[in-house]
């Protein structure tokens, strides 16, 4: 299990904080600033970057474009 607390920091320079306790997921939009920190020992976790396009571009939104 573990948990993580997230600060994100905005394009407008807002700051926002947030503490997960696993299981958990949350999305950090492309061109923001991000840390992640462990609270507690024996925590695992995973910064993916993986919402894309058909044409592999970035985005913000899962469009659904690979899907059968």
């Amino acid at each position: 299990m573990g948990s993580v607390h997230v600060k994100m920091i905005n394009e407008d320079g807002s700051v926002v904080e947030k503490d997960f306790k696993a299981p958990a997921h949350f999305l950090v939009k492309a061109n923001i600033e991000h840390e992640i920190t462990a609270l507690e020992d024996n925590t695992t976790y995973w910064c993916v970057f993986s919402l894309r396009d058909s044409e592999g571009r970035v985005v913000q939104e899962f469009d659904g474009w690979h899907t059968y």
